[in-house]
């Protein structure tokens, strides 16, 4: 039984709204826990920092199956949501993870016949491009200011989603 598209619509809206939010969660709950860090320190052990991270990687992947979406919406919300990663280290992290399973996905989907080849090279060209620029400007933002601006483009994109399914 197939989900309609309707139905994927509106999920992807109702995870672009929960992923709004979570970004900004971690700092709550360190505040109310008197202000605790988070912390980058190499000797922590290390189990509990890679069960997390395979966790978050697999829902991303089933995620990113489904919809074409995962690393910027299910990925860096998690992160810094469930581990001690600060947002930038989070948006870092997520964005080399998925490399794998983007070229994962495009061959299975290639493989299906759904990849428009006379686009594809120019959407990649662009996107790369793209993806240095916004890195370097990120790179240079504070975190709560990054976290606002994903913020609101989950919720304009969700609501943008919603309105058309």
């Amino acid at each position: 039984n197939k989900l309609s598209e309707r139905t994927l619509k509106r999920g992807l809206a109702a995870v672009m709204y929960t992923a709004a939010p979570a970004v900004h969660l971690q700092s709550f709950i360190d505040s109310s826990k008197g202000g605790e860090k988070k912390t980058t320190d190499e000797s922590v052990a290390l189990m509990p920092r890679l069960l997390p991270a395979a966790i978050i990687g697999s829902s991303a992947g089933v995620f990113s199956g489904i919809t074409g979406l995962g690393g910027g919406i299910i990925t860096v919300s998690a992160f810094t949501l469930f581990t001690d990663l600060t947002y930038k280290q989070a948006l870092g992290t997520s964005l080399c993870a998925m490399v794998l399973p983007a070229s994962v996905g495009a061959v299975t989907h290639h493989f299906s016949g759904n990849i428009v080849w006379r686009v594809a090279p120019f959407l990649a060209a662009g996107a790369g491009c793209g993806a240095y620029a916004g890195g370097s400007i990120g790179s240079r933002l504070p975190e709560k200011e990054l976290k606002c601006c994903f913020s609101a483009a989950m919720l304009a994109l969700g609501t943008r989603v919603l309105l058309r399914a």
